[in-house]
Order: structure tokens, then C-alpha cells, then sequence
């Protein structure tokens, strides 16, 4: 409502705001003029107007002025005290209490962090890895440790010291060796496989969230591993089973491998694993090395919430 000026309707001053006089009180076809002395809050200290038929005071004077304190930083919820206007081009700090869009974290590496917090948090040190199920980095400059190797390989199954196995690639070609590669100390949490690799291990992970693998192919088998993507596992590993004690698979495969040590072994495709999307489960292909009658050819065995799964038959 646009201030209008009226010469003849004064009322006299008050002291705060609180004391201007009530419009019922007032004539509703006159405009009137009240200045107020002394209100706590400065800035009320001003003439003010209440214009014909209104049912409020308005600011009649120094009403126009913008301000010219910074805007403030998000926080609690407050209408505010002060009475210029903020101009139209201005902009409010960044709020320094919160993680930017793009950060990282300090891979943590000390004892003792394990399951020792609540369910859901997050560990002190945490690193953050791709959240869509089975992303991996777009080139190979964003990986922290490349097996291009043999060399490299050994150290990574060794979980040679000075190296960072954060975010590791396997490149196509290796193929020499036989090892266990025990990932399970959680320095390594994303593997990724380029396309046509390969390799004669058989990895045991962490058993928890941490980690994560994509397009990996072993001759051996995945041992306590979670969130695998377009992964392969043989199962001619010790326990003979492709995938064992994992969890959260999408489109993945045992192509079925031969009874390694023990025949009292069960020489399964998938077993004890669960939540498995298109995966495609084959088993052993029948000769047990060894003595005993324990063992047992399955695609699953064990396994519990699976999604478009298909058993073969060999």
C-alpha cells in the first residue's frame, strides 16, 4: 500500500510501536501520521502512517532504504528486526558447516574403526567410492593402483606397503600365478576389471559395504565379498564355489570349475550369497579330487533373495 501524505491528521507521538493507536479507534476515512520516540528496536524509531481504511501501521519515513549489512549465512528460523530491504543482486555466504558438492576423505587406516560405530555411520576416514551399484571411474588416471603386471599383481596379492589399492584396475593380458589376494584389511575398496582381463586368484574381502567390484573375472573364486557387478568367478578355488559369503550381485556368473583339494567340499556356483540379480549359477563339473562323499554340484546353494537367477545343468 502506497504512503500517502496527510497534513491535518497528526496524532501525538508515542513512545514504541506497541502504543500506536489501535485503527478501530480511529476514523476509517482519514489518513493518519504518528511518530514513534523511543521503541527498543532503533530502527522503529520513525513517523508512521496508517492510511484510510487500513487495519495496520505502516513505515512512512526512511522506509525506502536499502541495507547495507551482508546477508547472513543459513540457520535458525527468524522474520527479522531490521527494516531496509535487501537489493535484489545480493547473495548470501556459503554455508561452511556443510561438505561442498565435490570433496574427498583421507582413507582411513587405523585399527579398532571396524563395527565400531553405530549401523549407518560412517567411518572415521572414510573414503567415498561410486554409489550407483557397480560405477567405476571413466579413465584410468582416476585409479590408485593399475595391475598392468605380474610385478603388480604379486604386490597386490601380497598387499605390498607404499602402495594405495583404494581404487584398483585390472588391465587385460595378466594371467600368470595362483593366489589368494586377501583384501579383507579394507584398503582396497573399488576393483575394476578392464574388459578381457582375467586372473588366477581367488579374493577375500572384507564382508561388509565397503567395497566394491566391477566387471571382475577370476579363475578361482570371491570369498566374503559384497556389491559385485558383471563379475565371473570360476570356482576351482579352495572352497570350490565361485561366489562364497557374498552379497548384493547383479548379472553375475559361475562358469563352474573342477573340485580343487577336499572332496568334502561343496563345489557350488553361488553359495551362502544373497540378493542376486541376473546371475547365472553353474557349479562343479563333477570329479572331486580327494576322498569323501560330501560333495555336493550346485548353481546355488544357500542363497536367499534372488531376482531372474538362472541355475544350469551340467
Amino acid at each position: 500500500m502506497e504512503a500517502q501524505l496527510a497534513t491535518d491528521t497528526w496524532l501525538p507521538s508515542v513512545n514504541t510501536v506497541a502504543l500506536l493507536p489501535a485503527a478501530s479507534g480511529l476514523d476509517s476515512n482519514k489518513n493518519y501520521l504518528c511518530k514513534v520516540l523511543n521503541d527498543p528496536v532503533s530502527a522503529n524509531n520513525i513517523i508512521w502512517q496508517l492510511v484510510a481504511g487500513a487495519s495496520i501501521w505502516n513505515r512512512f519515513g526512511d522506509m525506502a532504504s536499502p541495507s547495507s549489512v551482508n546477508p547472513l549465512m543459513d540457520g535458525a528460523a527468524t522474520p527479522g528486526t531490521m527494516s531496509q530491504f535487501s537489493r535484489g543482486d545480493h547473495r548470501h555466504p556459503a554455508d561452511t558447516g556443510r561438505a561442498a558438492a565435490t570433496h574427498t576423505h583421507a582413507l582411513g587406516s587405523g585399527a579398532g574403526q571396524v563395527n565400531a560405530e553405530p549401523p549407518g555411520a560412517s567411518r572415521p576416514g572414510h573414503t567415498h567410492i561410486p554409489a550407483e551399484a557397480g560405477a567405476a571411474p571413466a579413465n584410468s588416471n582416476e585409479y590408485t593402483f593399475v595391475i598392468d603386471s605380474n610385478a603388480a599383481l604379486m604386490a597386490w596379492a601380497n598387499n605390498a606397503a607404499g602402495n594405495n589399492y583404494s581404487r584398483v584396475l585390472i588391465k587385460a593380458g595378466i594371467s600368470s600365478g595362483s593366489w589368494d589376494v586377501n583384501i579383507s584389511d579394507g584398503r582396497t575398496l573399488l576393483v575394476v576389471g578392464e574388459s578381457g582381463s582375467s586372473l588366477p586368484i581367488n579374493i577375500i574381502g572384507t564382508g561388509d559395504d565397503r567395497q566394491r567390484f566391477h566387471n571382475v573375472t577370476v579363475t578361482l573364486g570371491f570369498n566374503n565379498c559384497n556389491n559385485l557387478t558383471n563379475c565371473v568367478g570360476t570356482g576351482s578355488g579352495p572352497t570350490g564355489n565361485g561366489f562364497n559369503n557374498c552379497n548384493n550381485l547383479t548379472n553375475c556368473v559361475d562358469t563352474g570349475g573342477t573340485a580343487h583339494q577336499n572332496a568334502n567340499n561343496a563345489f557350488n556356483g553361488f553359495n551362502n550369497c544373497n540378493n542376486l540379480v541376473n546371475c547365472v549359477g553353474t557349479g562343479g563339473t563333477g570329479i572331486a579330487i580327494g576322498t569323501g562323499n560330501a560333495h555336493r554340484f550346485n548353481g546355488f546353494a544357500n542363497c536367499n533373495n534372488l531376482v531372474q537367477h538362472e541355475p544350469q545343468k551340467r
